[in-house]
């Protein structure tokens, strides 16, 4: 599955509204996958890390600074709910 391009919808914030604003292009390589947001104020970057051992996902969010530097915007683990 690399070298195929998977596409992700960002919201206006509220998901009920289905107003789509952007569309992120991301590629897998293993086990993440890393989208990137072209925004009019710089890119973005959503990148999701599967880790099979604890059955969850990192998802890490970046963006640049003023000085053209990649920084963490947020950094989050899902997991499933259980039962």
């Amino acid at each position: 599955m690399t070298n195929q391009r998977t596409i992700r919808a960002a919201f206006d914030g509220h998901i009920w509204s289905a107003i789509l604003r952007d569309l992120g292009y991301g590629t897998r390589d293993g086990n993440q996958i890393k989208f990137v947001f072209e925004y009019p104020d710089g890119p973005f970057h959503n990148t999701y890390l599967w880790n099979a051992d604890e059955k969850s996902w990192q998802w890490l969010m970046e963006q640049k600074d003023k000085d053209g530097k990649w920084v963490p915007f947020a950094n989050l683990k899902l997991t499933k709910l259980s039962k």
